[in-house]
C-alpha cells in the first residue's frame, strides 16, 4: 500500500536522528514477569491499559469499554507494577493511560484527549490539548502521537492529522506525517524509526517512517480484507529481538497474538491470546484464551 494524497495528505516532515539508549532486545519496558506475576496483573480489576511498568485500572471498567462516549475517567488510577506483579499507586488519578519515564515523570493522557507530564508530585506541564494514542519509548525519552495538523481542533475521521514527536529531555517537537487516517504510532526501541497505523487506502496498514522514507509492512496494495490480511495492533503490545519484531494483541472478534518482522515485513499469527507482555524465560507471555492457565507462552526458547 502507497499513501495517497487524494484520499490522506501526505508529508514527510523528517525524523531527528537520536537513537534509542538503554539496552537493544528490550520494548517499552524493562520489566520481564514470571508467569505468577504476569498473572498477577492481568487479574486487577478494571485493567483498561498497560505497558509494561505502568498500569491504569478504572474499576468497573474493560479496556474494551474505553472508546465510549462520556467517560470522564472517575476512579481511574496509575499504578507502577513491579517485578512481582505487584501495583503501587502513584497517586495519579483520573487519567486514561500513562507511561513511566526513567527520570520519576509520568506522561498522562486525559479521558478529554489532553496529553500532559506529571512530575510525580502533582505538577503537570501540557504537551498537547488534545492527542491521539500516545505512547513513550522510555529509554530514548521519545514520545509520540497523533495530534490535529495545522489549524485543526479536533481528530474526528477524515480531519488533518499528523503524527508528532516530542522528546522529554529537550521538549523539542517535531511532525513526522500528515495522513487524515494516521492512528497507533509506536517509537521502536533501538532505532529512530517510529511505526504507525494507516487506513489512507480503506485497509488498515502498519507503516514504517525512516529519516527519510516511510515503508509499508502489511497489506501492502490491499484494498479490501482478503486472505492474507494482517491485522493492525492497539495499544497491547511488546518488542523482542533488539526492536526487530513487534508482537502484538489484534483486537477483533477474538483476541489474536501476532509477531511482525519490522526489517522483512513478515507476519505470523502465533494464538489466542491478548496482554503481550516479556517473560522472564524468555518467552513472550499473553493470556490465555482457551486454556485453564492464566498464562500462554509463545516465541520459548527466545533470547532475551
Amino acid at each position: 500500500m502507497t499513501l495517497r494524497r487524494s484520499s490522506a495528505l501526505v508529508l514527510l516532515l523528517g525524523l531527528g536522528a537520536c537513537a534509542s539508549g538503554g539496552r537493544r532486545g528490550r520494548g517499552p519496558t524493562e520489566l520481564e514477569l514470571a508467569p505468577s506475576a504476569y498473572c498477577r496483573v492481568t487479574a486487577a480489576e478494571g485493567l483498561v491499559d498497560w505497558n509494561g511498568t505502568t498500569a491504569t485500572l478504572c474499576p468497573g471498567l474493560v479496556a474494551a469499554e474505553t472508546e465510549h462516549d462520556g467517560l470522564g475517567g472517575e476512579g481511574c488510577a496509575v499504578h507502577v507494577v513491579d517485578g512481582s506483579g505487584g501495583l503501587r499507586p502513584t497517586g495519579i488519578t483520573g487519567v486514561r493511560a500513562a507511561h513511566a519515564a526513567l527520570d520519576g515523570r509520568f506522561v498522562v493522557w486525559g479521558w478529554d484527549g489532553r496529553l500532559a507530564i506529571d512530575d510525580g508530585r502533582g505538577g503537570r506541564t501540557e504537551v498537547a490539548p488534545l492527542a491521539l494514542d500516545p505512547w513513550l519509548d522510555a529509554a530514548s525519552g521519545r514520545l509520540v502521537y497523533v495530534a490535529p495538523s495545522g489549524e485543526g481542533s479536533a481528530l474526528e475521521p477524515g480531519d488533518d492529522r499528523e503524527v508528532v514527536l516530542y522528546d522529554l529531555v529537550s521538549g523539542a517537537r517535531t511532525g513526522l506525517i500528515l495522513d487524515a487516517t494516521a492512528a497507533a504510532p509506536v517509537p521502536i526501541p533501538g532505532s529512530p524509526d517510529v511505526l504507525y497505523v494507516s487506513s489512507a487506502t480503506g485497509v488498515a496498514s502498519i507503516v514504517r517512517i525512516g529519516a527519510s522514507a516511510l515503508r509499508t509492512l502489511t497489506n501492502e496494495g490491499a484494498t479490501a480484507v482478503e486472505q492474507e490480511f494482517v491485522p493492525a495492533y492497539g495499544r497491547q503490545l511488546v518488542f523482542v529481538d533488539g526492536g526487530d519484531r513487534l508482537i502484538f494483541a489484534a483486537e477483533y472478534e477474538s483476541d489474536t497474538i501476532w509477531s511482525l518482522d519490522l526489517t522483512t515485513g513478515e507476519a505470523r499469527e502465533l494464538g489466542p491470546g491478548r496482554l503481550p507482555a516479556l517473560g522472564d524465560d524468555g518467552s513472550v507471555l499473553a493470556t490465555n484464551a482457551t486454556g485453564a492457565e492464566c498464562a500462554a507462552h509463545y516465541l520459548e526458547g527466545r533470547t532475551p
